[in-house]
């Protein structure tokens, strides 16, 4: 075996163990929840008032998004994931709170704010099962103020106390209105005084988050900052 080769699978073994050990943490995941919603029909003819395609709506789904899929990913490693956000007082929303329900996550850091809706981004897919399906357009339904009393409160609250339980916390940051100066200051002083893993993956700027364990920016959000 080769230097190279030998390297290389101790860097494969040395990740499966960091997965492996995924089991059994206990992980808060604060941010945006979003609803992805999946429209999917299949294409019958072309519009006689505008050069678009009529699809045949066969089939409508909604599955985590934002930080709620970060939480997903989190809970098939083996993690037990607590979540703080909003949703709102919608048929997304209720959608969305059964698929957390399904995976098992608790969501009792999960509020309903009737002053906003569910953040939905709607995926017009046009095709079949027998074929690639196409995307065709998105629709995205946001607000992106920030979480207005009393539901920042109520998730501030949450947070300190859930934050003495848990092995790690994630910052999920679509620019949705979770992650405000006030829920950063509740949460990553009180983190770091614990000793907690503190991960953020944000979409706007990196500079608001001092002293945290990891960033994962992806290129053009890493270039903004630098």
């Amino acid at each position: 075996m080769t230097f190279n080769a030998h390297a290389s699978e101790l860097a494969v073994s040395h990740l499966r163990s960091l997965i492996d050990s995924f089991a059994g943490k206990r992980m808060l995941v604060i941010g945006d929840m979003v609803a992805d919603e999946y429209l999917i029909g299949r294409p019958t003819r072309i519009a006689r008032e505008a050069p678009v395609l009529i699809l045949e709506l066969q089939e409508e789904r909604i599955v985590p998004g934002g930080a709620t899929n970060v939480a997903v990913n989190a809970r098939s490693l083996g993690a037990e994931v607590f979540l703080a956000g909003v949703v709102g007082d919608d048929l997304p929303g209720q959608n969305l709170r059964r698929a957390i329900d399904d995976l098992g996550m608790h969501q009792d850091g999960l509020v309903t704010d009737t002053t906003r809706p569910t953040s939905t981004k709607t995926r017009i897919m046009a095709g079949s099962s027998q074929v690639v399906r196409q995307h065709v357009v998105r629709l995205d339904r946001v607000d992106t103020s920030d979480v207005s009393e009393p539901y920042k409160g109520q998730i501030i609250d949450y947070i300190k106390q859930v934050l003495p339980t848990i092995d790690a916390v994630m910052l999920s940051d679509y620019e949705n209105g979770v992650i405000s100066p006030d829920i950063i200051e509740a949460c990553i002083p009180a983190a770091r005084a614990l000793n907690k893993v503190i991960v953020v993956d944000s979409h706007g700027s990196l500079f608001r988050f001092q002293g945290v364990t990891a960033l994962t920016p992806n290129q053009p959000e890493a270039e903004l900052t630098l």
